[in-house]
C-alpha cells in the first residue's frame, strides 16, 4: 500500500511538473506573440497597410487589453484606416461598384465596432452608418433604373416583334379573295 502511494505521488509530481512546463511555454509564446504583433502592426503601418496594422495591434490588445501602447497605435491606426476605407468607397461609388463600395463601407465597420469594444471610440462612428445608408439607396436606385431600362428594351423588342409579325402577315393577306365580289363581275338583271 504505502509503494501505491509514494507511485501517486510521483505520478502527481510528474504531471504538476508537466502542467507548469505547459504553463510557462504558453506564457512566454503568448508574450513573443504580442510582440511579434506590435512589431507587424508597426511594421504595416510604416508602409502604409492601415487595415493590416489595425488588426495587430487589436491582436495585442486580445492578449493584454491594459497595453497603453497598443491602445494608442489602434486609436491612430484606426481613425487612419476608417477614413481611408471610406476613401475607396467613394472612389467606387463613382466607377458605379455600389456592392463593392458597400463592402468598403462595411469593413470600416467591423473596425470601428472592433475599436468601440475596447473602448475607443473613433472620430467617424456616425458618418460610417450614414455612408452605408446612402451607398445601399444609390444601389437600389440603380437597380430601379436597370429593371426601368429593361422594361423598355423589352417593350421595344415586343413592339417591333409584332410589327415584324403584321407585315409577315399584310401580304398573304392581300393575296386573298376579297370576301365582297366585284360589282363588274356581277351580271345585271333586268
Amino acid at each position: 500500500m504505502i509503494d501505491t502511494v509514494r507511485k501517486a505521488g510521483s505520478g502527481i509530481r510528474v504531471m504538476a511538473n508537466v502542467a507548469l512546463s505547459l504553463l510557462v511555454f504558453c506564457n512566454q509564446t503568448g508574450a513573443s506573440s504580442v510582440k511579434d504583433d506590435f512589431k507587424s502592426g508597426a511594421h504595416h503601418e510604416a508602409n502604409g497597410q492601415l487595415f493590416r496594422a489595425a488588426k495587430a495591434y487589436l491582436r495585442v490588445l486580445r492578449l493584454t487589453p491594459a497595453d497603453e501602447k497598443a491602445r494608442t497605435a489602434l486609436a491612430r491606426v484606426g481613425e487612419r484606416a476608417i477614413a481611408g476605407q471610406l476613401a475607396v468607397a467613394a472612389v467606387l461609388e463613382t466607377e458605379m461598384k455600389f456592392d463593392e463600395a458597400i463592402s468598403a463601407v462595411d469593413a470600416a465597420r467591423r473596425l470601428r465596432d472592433q475599436m468601440v469594444s475596447l473602448k475607443i471610440q473613433p472620430d467617424q462612428q456616425g458618418s460610417i452608418d450614414a455612408r452605408r445608408e446612402q451607398l445601399v439607396i444609390r444601389r437600389v436606385e440603380a437597380l430601379l433604373t436597370e429593371a426601368d431600362r429593361a422594361r423598355a428594351d423589352l417593350t421595344e423588342n415586343l413592339v417591333a416583334e409584332s410589327a415584324a409579325e403584321a407585315t409577315r402577315l399584310l401580304p398573304s393577306a392581300v393575296d386573298v379573295e376579297p370576301a365582297v365580289p366585284d360589282p363588274a363581275t356581277i351580271p345585271l338583271e333586268h
